[in-house]
């Protein structure tokens, strides 16, 4: 096809522009890096693709071809002139041959293969899921076809609009989505699914580097962070969000993770700083309830603060909270993504929560993990590294909306009926990954930092 080298440019450039830029932005003498930059890099270029197809569509008036994401490339290529000339990456691992270098060998082939097949999955069946087409790629294929940019109406609005104009049920949903599969299908003649969530694969593949680089910059020893990176990338729920795409949970999940690893890395300041709002705009542009989740950072990341003043901090989270949820009875709440909610319990919630966890989602490995590290991170507190504290956080605010939303509140009646508790919860499974892995480093001998792989 004479588009494929306009896809592979749509691929590679808005990546190589990324990992340049936090190559730049992060402190590349620290473990791990060079996963870190691929990881981060990912998220960042997936942005500036986003940001470029909304100006291609918007301003310009013309779907992203070849000649934008060429510049990306272009870009990205000036960024590493002298990364490209003075690299010399030899994992420690293939330079002393030990135990690690096995589980390097059978992680690196595991991934290839698994890779291989989630991304032959996604581009031979390219099976978009009824949800996801009913919310994203409508938007996507609408704005390929025109060649500008189209608001979408809710029903009312569309029913007394001009002719011209389109409706859609989730008009008002977060938009990053559908401008990565306008990204990546804007090459072609013609509408092409495959090529349209060409992404979602390597989303899958971004994660796990994010998470080794993250594990390995606050110090958790190799090993532990190479059973961390599989542990997370073998979660089944997580490969059929890849294998299956156009849900935006999966970008949610990755650049929840990124914002994570961000504002945890040591780093320059400066370009920290800046890293990590890039990602959190990710973040709050992948879907609307991501504003719950970036909160929950909020405190995480000032999670010092709040316990050095815990009193101002807790009346100010207070008025936050009564300003946001408010109760309108003692049975009634109203609170933003919600709207108004009847505060109730229906028989068999539980047992239905339990299932879509335990069966649906098959996320039974994070139990016993769970498990087995929460004693250890409240018998050593202190002497965690900012990724375990933070995640930990994080995890347990996460965990009690969950568990408050899909119990008393009406999302409890889809339980049965909708896949919607997993695709929540995976918005934080590999920051629970985190949490966990980095908790297992605080116990355990302070790795040799001359070891950079």
């Amino acid at each position: 096809m004479t588009a494929f080298p306009g896809l592979m440019t749509a691929v590679i450039g808005p990546w190589l522009l990324g990992a340049g830029i936090v190559l730049r932005a992060l402190d590349t003498r620290q473990p791990g890096r060079w996963a870190l930059v691929a990881g981060l890099g990912f998220y960042l270029g997936t942005l500036l693709a986003a940001v470029t197809s909304l100006v291609a569509i918007y301003l310009f008036h013309t779907r992203p071809n070849l000649g934008f994401s060429a510049v990306l490339l272009l870009a990205g290529l000036w960024l590493w002139r002298r990364p490209i000339r003075t690299i010399h990456f030899t994992p420690a691992s293939l330079a002393h041959p030990t135990g690690t270098s096995i589980i390097f060998a059978m992680l690196f082939a595991w991934i290839v293969v698994t890779q291989f097949m989630l991304t032959s999955e996604a581009w031979n069946r390219p099976l978009t899921a009824w949800d996801a087409w009913q919310n994203w790629a409508p938007r996507a294929r609408v704005w390929f076809e025109t060649g500008h940019y189209v608001a979408f109406l809710p029903d009312a609005d569309w029913l007394a609009g001009p002719a011209a104009s389109y409706r859609l049920l989730a008009y008002h949903r977060a938009i990053l989505a559908p401008l990565l599969m306008l990204w990546t299908a804007g090459p072609a003649d013609t509408w092409l699914d495959s090529w349209a969530t060409v992404l979602w694969p390597l989303c899958w593949l971004s994660m796990g580097l994010s998470l080794y680089g993250a594990l390995r910059a606050s110090a958790t020893n190799l090993r532990l962070a190479v059973l961390g990176m599989f542990a997370l990338l073998s979660l089944p729920y997580l490969q059929v969000q890849a294998a299956l795409p156009g849900y935006a949970d999966i970008w949610v999940a990755g650049f929840l993770l990124a914002l994570l690893a961000a504002s945890t890395n040591p780093g320059r300041s400066r370009g920290k700083h800046w890293l990590t709002g890039s990602m959190a705009l990710g973040l709050l542009l992948s879907k609307d309830v991501a504003v719950v989740w970036l909160l929950m950072w909020v405190i995480g990341v000032n999670s010092r603060r709040i316990t050095a003043q815990p009193h101002r901090w807790l009346a100010g989270l207070g008025v936050a909270f009564l300003l946001l949820v408010y109760l309108v009875s003692p049975t009634t709440i109203v609170a933003p993504l919600l709207g108004k909610s009847l505060l109730s319990y229906h028989a068999g919630t539980i047992s239905a929560l339990a299932r879509e966890w335990f069966l649906s989602g098959n996320w039974a490995l994070l139990a016993p993990l769970g498990m087995a590290v929460l004693p250890m991170a409240f018998a050593r507190p202190y002497q965690a590294a900012a990724l375990a504290s933070q995640s930990l956080i994080i995890t347990i605010q996460a965990m009690t909306f969950l568990l408050f939303v899909f119990v008393f509140t009406h999302l409890s009646k889809g339980l049965l009926k909708h896949d919607i508790f997993n695709r929540a919860f995976l918005h934080v499974a590999p920051m629970i990954v985190a949490w966990a892995f980095a908790t297992l480093a605080a116990t355990r001998p302070k790795p040799d930092v001359v070891n950079r792989s």
